[in-house]
């Protein structure tokens, strides 16, 4: 599947490179869109992240929050497993 920016070029997905593996996302865009190659293509409107696998590793920290989680989404952060940073109303240990 060619992903494809407005202007018809390929979709940078910069996310994409540091997503862990059996993490998913879902893609909303227009198919009626031509790919430069023989694939399949869609014209991304927006994406969203839909799942990540369970962290593994440790809890050095002692957060409550698997390390490598914690590194991904807050680098170099002091994170509250109670707080909620992005005001979704969920708490940073439930997301």
């Amino acid at each position: 599947m060619a992903l494809l920016n407005e202007k018809g070029d390929r979709f940078r997905f910069e996310l994409a490179r540091s997503l862990p593996e059996g993490a998913e996302i879902t893609v909303f865009g227009y198919t009626d869109v031509t790919s430069p190659c023989s694939a399949e293509a869609v014209e991304v409107i927006a994406f969203t992240l839909k799942h990540l696998p369970p962290p593994e590793g440790l809890d050095l920290i002692g957060n409550l929050l698997g390390d490598d989680w914690h590194r991904y989404f807050f680098p170099g952060q002091t994170v509250d497993p109670f707080g909620d940073a992005d005001g979704d109303g969920a708490t940073e240990l439930r997301e």
